[in-house]
């Protein structure tokens, strides 16, 4: 059996008006695993007119806990902001230009005020019980402002439609009624220096225990037990500086473009490692139908970065596509595909001489439809609902 979590809280702060900010972070993760092992084995031998009998039991608990703490601070130059709140604007419009509550798109004047309403959805959070209602009043009022709001205002499908959830079922609304991007749509960069201090502590515990028995014709003439645990606690400190950078690009409306890379270098005598890590994501979320994620990850290690090639070097590999197309509400086909690549220069005992090098790579790839219960055997998608009901709805999402 196997356990993991994690937690991290991390803030950004820009006491000055130029751009220069301070961030800090603090990650917490842990790996867990057991494992059970038990064996019985029992022989009989034959002999007329003796019989013998052995029978000899073992079992054996291993825990393994690793408990990871990483807590970093940077001083960088730049900024990132969200701008989420731009593609949701996007989407309620087109939305409410299909069911007709809107004679034409809006001004470009009108999307930047609809955007910054729904900035503030955030705040009307926090000192209302029911943001819904003022939201909605200033969304209206943008929309009639703008000239581009039908006669008589909202009618309830629009806004029904407009609260829909991007992708999948409607569960349970926002509390405000607006969906909510399940890509995050963030813009900007930030670039600086970093200093990072990583805690590992690890637990083995080991429990074991056996037990024999000799039986001549019936009579128990010997027999035996022995039981050992063993548990080892190793700790280690690992700390870091560098340069640590981020950057975040809205592609159009649709897709999105987030990278981010460090550049670390061990600080005291016993870590004189080097690390380079760098990772890319490409977005595209089209509402109501798709979602597709690329992404790719590379780290290289210089074990001792004072003495060239040693038997620590490695590097990381990691890249994938995943693509969603929901065929109705609650029903999608998911494609997803990846590929891991592991180098290893050579271990202590084994150098990187002679080809020792030690190489990995894994090829995943799956192709499933999924889909979320909402009944007994009512599948939308795959079998046809019932006659009647409330009729064809305008305007088809």
């Amino acid at each position: 059996m196997f356990e993991r979590w994690v937690i991290g809280a991390s803030h950004r702060s820009y006491p000055w008006a130029a751009p220069l900010g301070l961030d800090a972070s603090l990650d917490l993760s842990g790996d867990y695993g057991q494992q059970w092992n038990s064996t019985n084995l029992r022989g009989l031998f034959v002999a007329p007119p003796s019989t013998f009998e052995n029978r000899q039991q073992s079992n054996s608990e291993t825990w393994r806990y690793i408990t990871l703490v990483v807590a970093s601070a940077s001083l960088g130059w730049g900024r990132v902001r969200n701008a989420t709140a731009i593609y949701d604007a996007m989407v309620l419009e087109r939305r409410l230009l299909e069911t007709g509550a809107l004679a034409r798109p809006l001004s470009r004047d009108g999307r930047q005020r609809l955007a910054e309403v729904l900035y503030l959805r955030g705040s009307l959070d926090t000192v209302r019980e029911r943001p819904g209602r003022l939201l909605w009043q200033e969304i209206e009022r943008v929309l009639a402002d703008d000239g581009a709001l039908r006669e008589g205002g909202l009618d309830p499908y629009s806004v029904l439609r407009a609260a829909e959830p991007h992708l999948g079922p409607t569960r349970i609304l926002t509390a405000d009624g607006v969906p909510v991007s399940p890509v995050l749509r963030q813009t900007g960069y930030f670039v600086g220096l970093t200093a990072l201090d990583a805690h590992r502590n690890l637990i083995l515990r080991d429990d074991m225990g056996s037990s024999y028995e000799t039986i001549q014709d019936g009579v128990s003439v010997s027999s035996g037990s022995s039981s050992a645990s063993r548990r080892a606690t190793f700790n280690s400190d690992v700390v870091y500086g560098g340069a640590t950078g981020t950057m975040n690009r809205p592609i159009g409306p649709s897709w999105q473009f987030d990278a981010n890379g460090d550049v670390l270098l061990g600080l005291r005598k016993e870590d004189n490692q080097l690390i380079f890590d760098a990772a890319a994501s490409l977005g595209w979320l089209a509402a109501d139908r798709w979602t597709a994620n690329a992404y790719a990850f590379y780290r290289r290690l210089d074990d001792d970065r004072t003495e060239g090639a040693t038997a620590g070097d490695s590097w990381q590999w990691t890249a994938g596509i995943r693509v969603s197309w929901y065929v109705e509400d609650r029903t999608a086909i998911e494609l997803s595909a990846s590929e891991n690549q592991d180098w290893l220069r050579g271990t202590a005992d084994a150098p990187s001489v002679g080809g020792t090098h030690h190489f990995f790579r894994g090829l995943d790839a799956s192709l499933a439809v999924t889909y979320r219960f909402s009944g007994w055997i009512a599948t939308p998608g795959f079998f046809p609902a019932p006659a009647g009901g409330f009729g064809t709805p305008r305007a088809q999402p």
